[in-house]
Parts: C-alpha cells; structure tokens; sequence
C-alpha cells in the first residue's frame, strides 16, 4: 500500500514510506508461512480501532499484541459463534494473553513487524501525535490546580 506521500515533503517521510513499504512486502511474504491461515486481511488487522463518534483525540499506536487480539478475536468468532456472545473483551483478551505467550517465534516476528507498519502509519497520520495516560473516570488535575501559587510570597 502506498501512502501517497507528496514528493516535496521531508526526506524522514519519504524514508519511513520506503519503510513502509519494505516491511509491508516482508509481511506479506511472511503471512503465507505461518503455521494457520489468517482469518483478515493484512490491511483489516492494522486498521485503527473504531472510535466513538464524540471521541476527539487521536487513536492510540497499536502493537504486536493488539493486532494479534484483532486476529485472535476474528479466529474466535469464527470458530465458536455461540460462545464468543456469552464473553465480553476482556476474557477474549486474556484468553489471546495466554496463547501469546505460546506462540512460535516467526507468529510473534509476523504481528511485530505488522506493529511497526502500524507505527509509521501512525506517525504520517498523526505527526503531532503524543500519547498522554489517563486513567478512565478520573480527572486530571494540573499541578496549578493542586497548589495555590497566589498564597506564596
């Protein structure tokens, strides 16, 4: 997939499409050595989360395990359609937890390198992009808001 990437732009964009690029085709050669045929498509694996419509900020990188999830969860859905209503996310992502931590080395090295197709994705996406942790339900408070400066002299 070529990002279309203008031609006048800075040399580290045209290098990351070069980048891109190269580790696109290696996973591509790779899919087809893998020990179990892949139920999405390369390009349905790395595209970003759905969001809520009311959300506005930029979705967050997405690494080897979260596209492996993705694999996972549609394997699963798959196999057992009955089964897959009953359980919500966080069981189906514990379960991939576990078969993660068996998978052969090339699975991992495959959904890696997919990771860093995702990331440079990401960063022409988002060149600003800086993730900041918040815990849900809680709201941050600035270091300003926690201390009174206008009481010191």
């Amino acid at each position: 997939m070529n990002l279309l990437v203008p031609e006048n732009l800075s040399p580290s964009i045209s290098s990351l499409q070069k980048e891109h690029d190269n580790l696109l085709t290696s996973a591509n050669e790779l899919s087809t050595r893998l020990p179990y045929k892949l139920k999405l498509l390369i390009e349905e694996i790395l595209a970003p989360h759905k969001q809520k419509k009311n959300i506005q900020n930029n979705p967050r990188l997405q690494n080897g395990f979260i596209l492996f999830r993705k694999e996972f969860s549609a394997h699963t859905k798959e196999q057992n359609s009955i089964r897959i209503r009953s359980i919500n996310a966080h069981e189906i992502s514990k379960e991939a937890s576990k078969y993660w931590d068996t998978l052969p080395p090339q699975v991992k090295q495959f959904f890696t390198i997919l990771a860093k197709i995702a990331d440079i994705r990401h960063k022409l996406t988002y060149p600003d992009y800086v993730y900041k942790s918040q815990k849900k339900g809680v709201e941050r408070l600035e270091f300003d808001d926690i201390i009174d400066f206008s009481q010191c002299s």
